[in-house]
């Protein structure tokens, strides 16, 4: 075999090892990624659509059951339990009765943040925004950091159905959440007044959807422009893998502006395309360097293609030393 068949042999090898190490291992923990530049980030843990999918594929009585157990041994107090027990109205839909079991709370035990939150809930499935409203603002009053802070969220969704209630066609050119033309994970903008980063963004959709997908099954315009938005905040500032998966889920949902999707798909897959095109680029030039440095040994005689020629070369250094 000549220097050029050892060469190719060796390519053609390292060809192999690169395609076998692009391929994504599903079952591992920790996977590759792609940022929207065209780069690699790993990540690790369930994508944010494959958790929600969980809560999709929840029911409300599974809620239940787990507020239940959490409190069984925690809280053993009377008004608990009967706030539980208006929660199974609000599950079963007897709105009106839920309603009127969180009032006494409140007449009993004023003060409570589950109670505020329990009302603002129950007054939203039975349509009255304005009171659900008035409770939930109360609840972030009563506690800002319930939720992990992202009750902020719940409020604009609020606002948006107030408004959708208005216009029916208010979330084919407005959304739940203005986001900025571009931003990143820790650039700050407003939101009603308030300043958020991409990361807060991203931590109130990934929880309020995942509350809220227990109860709101497809199709809905609130749910659907959500996961939209997340889509878009996932593939900005992290992956757009994940991005993908939320906008067709935003699809499932019955997202109104399907030429959005569309767009940012676009932008997606350009993303793979870059990537895939810097990862080519990264083998050729590595199979061209590990080539020239062949080439340089072999002619430098640091190796040799046959034992014949590596004794031939011994024996030419030896009669040299001799001549000398």
């Amino acid at each position: 075999m000549g220097l050029t068949g050892v060469i190719l042999m060796l390519s053609t090898r390292i060809l192999l090892i690169a395609f076998l190490l692009s391929i994504p291992a599903d079952a591992c923990m920790w996977v590759d990624g792609t940022t929207l530049d065209g780069g690699t980030r790993t990540i690790g843990g369930l994508s944010p659509a494959k958790m929600l999918r969980l809560s999709l594929n929840s029911s409300p009585e599974d809620k239940l059951d787990e507020l239940i157990e959490a409190r069984r041994e925690d809280h053993k107090d009377a008004d608990t339990w009967s706030e539980l027990e208006g929660v199974r109205k609000v599950i079963t839909g007897d709105y009106d009765q839920a309603i009127t079991i969180f009032n006494e709370s409140e007449a009993k035990f004023p003060g409570r943040y589950s109670t505020a939150v329990n009302l603002g809930t129950a007054y939203e499935l039975k349509g009255e925004l304005n009171l659900a409203l008035k409770w939930i603002s109360e609840g972030i009053r009563r506690n800002p950091d319930s939720h992990m802070g992202t009750e902020w969220l719940h409020v604009e969704i609020l606002k948006a159905r107030m408004k959708l209630k208005e216009n029916p066609d208010y979330l084919r050119e407005h959304h739940v959440i203005e986001l900025p033309e571009s931003f990143s994970a820790t650039s700050s903008f407003k939101i009603d007044g308030d300043s958020h980063t991409g990361d807060d963004v991203r931590d109130a959709l990934e929880y309020q959807l995942r509350e809220r997908m227990i109860f709101v099954k497809p199709p809905d315009p609130i749910v659907a422009d959500l996961l939209f938005t997340f889509g878009q905040v996932e593939g900005r500032t992290n992956v757009v893998e994940s991005g993908m998966q939320l906008m067709e889920m935003a699809r499932e949902y019955g997202f109104p502006n399907p030429e959005l999707i569309a767009e940012a798909t676009k932008q997606y897959e350009w993303a793979f395309t870059l990537r895939k095109t810097r990862r080519i680029i990264y083998i050729i030039l590595a199979i061209s360097a590990l080539a020239a440095f062949l080439i340089l040994a072999y002619r430098k005689e640091w190796f040799f293609l046959t034992g014949a020629a590596h004794r031939r070369h011994q024996m030419e250094k030896k009669n040299q030393r001799l001549a000398s």
